[in-house]
């Protein structure tokens, strides 16, 4: 296996990491041959909206810099007061696009009294969004690819045929049209970016708001740089070197443990769904009436029923698409994510069961960054699937396809086997897998703040709870509630102790927490 610190990496350790300073361009330049990407200078240039948008170089390999380039996109909002700093932010995905967020929605990222003090910098990861994009198909292929109705009963061989003949087309599509970029789009080289993008915006040590996936991102970078991390916060935290059979850190990386605890996660969250709407609560059904009656047992029931049925006989949307089972628990997925979106989750099922596709359509288009006309205003879907392959591989062998959906449909009866069969799709991929990082301590590192939310159905608490642990400097702060994520979303315990973290570098008691 990789570990974390490479080679390439120590030697810039050497000089920065361990001393403490930076040294002058020119003695770096001697150092090691990628000290040229860090001798760039960024050209910010306004790009409206009051935002300001760059593009920088990194190598397409950190390890062998003859390989070539790779473009990276910024978009910065500055510090509207006293700057102390800047702010990085990444909203995970992975595939998910740092720039977009920030230039659409920058007050979503973090609080005004963030945006008074730092400049807040949206990333767009290697082969994501307006950096270096993976591409693969054209919109109405993808359409086909990601909506069309397989034949078959899920998991049957001729449906398993079918999805095989599509997913070769796929893969061959995205290795003809992105070539040897699809091989250089993992999480470490991402980490490694970062940090010369923390040297190009002129930061001596980075301040990092991640998200979900984001959160791998900043642990990988501190493992890596532990020395360089500053104020960093790790909202909706995923562990992957975490074990929930065992509660032990892992270094595995066979793929012979099955982690079911994400489908686990969003079959809880569509329970606790279906408990509020039958109880008739405003945070559940808005100004509608609830889809079901009864108790939250039988509307699981029903719900079940409702795929088998759409399997059975898909229903036709206004747009000639076809919504089968598996867009329909796609959409239901998409809903569970945040408890504003409870109220749509309801007319989607009402309309569901009148043969309207149209609210399941619209979550699911709105998941997959899908516009009403049929065009896609991002890759992050295509770039999800091709991060996930480059870094997880794949055992497509039929029969073990099988027993992972057992095994996923035990824990999540409703929706689990609908994430049972990824591995045919990277089964047929042209790279990979990449070698699983060592586990992560990041030994003197600053406090790194960690915030978990007990009901995220995404990222399990139970992963914020063990990566607090993992890392030697890890803080945990606590959410008691429902949805993936928590600061910046209305709750000022959370806010309070994040916004006092960035802005002093004064971390919360670990254990603390929030209601």
């Amino acid at each position: 296996m990789r570990r974390i610190l490479t080679a390439t990496a120590a030697l810039l350790a050497v000089g920065l990491v361990l001393t403490g300073c930076s040294l002058p361009a020119r003695f770096l330049a001697g150092l090691h041959p990628t000290a040229r990407y860090y001798e760039q200078t960024v050209d910010w240039e306004d790009c409206d909206n009051g935002m300001e948008c760059a593009y920088v170089s990194a190598p397409l390999d950190w390890d062998d810099i003859r390989a070539g380039d790779t473009e990276l996109a910024l978009v910065k909002h500055p510090a509207t007061g006293t700057k102390r700093g800047s702010l990085l932010v990444d909203p995970g995905g992975p595939g998910g696009s740092g720039g977009d967020l920030v230039y659409y929605g920058v007050e979503d990222v973090a609080t005004a009294d963030i945006l008074k003090h730092f400049d807040i910098i949206g990333v767009d990861p290697r082969g994501v969004g307006q950096s270096s994009p993976v591409t693969c198909y054209s919109d109405e292929k993808l359409d086909d690819f990601l909506y069309g109705i397989t034949p078959g009963k899920v998991g049957s061989e001729e449906w398993l045929a079918a999805k095989t003949d599509s997913a070769e087309k796929f893969a061959s599509a995205c290795e003809k049209q992105s070539g040897a970029l699809l091989g250089h789009i993992d999480a470490v080289s991402v980490a490694r970016d970062l940090d010369l993008e923390r040297s190009l915006v002129g930061d001596a040590k980075l301040n990092y708001l991640g998200y979900s996936y984001g959160t791998y991102l900043g642990t990988l970078y501190a493992g890596l740089f532990p020395k360089r991390v500053g104020r960093m916060v790790l909202d909706g935290a995923t562990n992957p070197w975490y074990f929930p059979d065992d509660d032990e850190e892992s270094d595995d990386d066979e793929g012979s443990f099955i982690d079911a605890s994400q489908e686990e996660g969003f079959e809880h969250e569509l329970t606790q769904f279906l408990a509020a709407c039958i109880a008739d609560q405003t945070a559940a059904v808005g100004d509608a009436s609830c889809a079901f009656q009864g108790t939250p047992a039988s509307a699981l029931t029903e719900v079940s029923s409702l795929l088998d049925t759409v399997d059975a006989k898909p229903i036709a949307a206004p747009d000639g698409r076809m919504l089968g089972s598996s867009t329909l628990a796609g959409a239901i997925i998409a809903d569970l994510y945040d408890t504003t979106q409870w109220p749509d989750l309801n007319d989607l099922f009402a309309r569901v069961r009148q043969g309207d596709a149209s609210t399941a359509f619209a979550a699911s288009d709105a998941y997959n960054s899908r516009a009403d006309d049929g065009t896609y205003y991002d890759n992050s879907t295509v770039a999800n699937l091709a991060i996930g392959c480059l870094e997880n591989g794949a055992d497509d062998d039929p029969d073990s396809m099988r027993e992972v959906a057992e095994e996923l449909e035990k824990a999540a009866p409703i929706l689990g086997k609908y994430d049972a069969y990824g591995d045919i799709l990277c089964g047929q991929w042209p790279y990979g897998p990449v070698d699983f990082p060592d586990v992560v301590h990041a030994p003197g590192a600053a406090p790194i703040l960690i915030v978990g939310t007990v009901g995220d159905p995404a990222t399990p608490y139970a992963d914020a709870q063990s990566l607090a642990k993992q890392l030697d400097s890890g803080v945990l702060l606590t959410f008691n509630g429902d949805g993936h994520t928590a600061y910046n979303k209305g709750n000022s315990c959370i806010d309070g102790a994040v916004d006092r973290y960035l802005l002093t570098g004064k971390a919360p008691k670990s254990g603390t927490s929030c209601s």
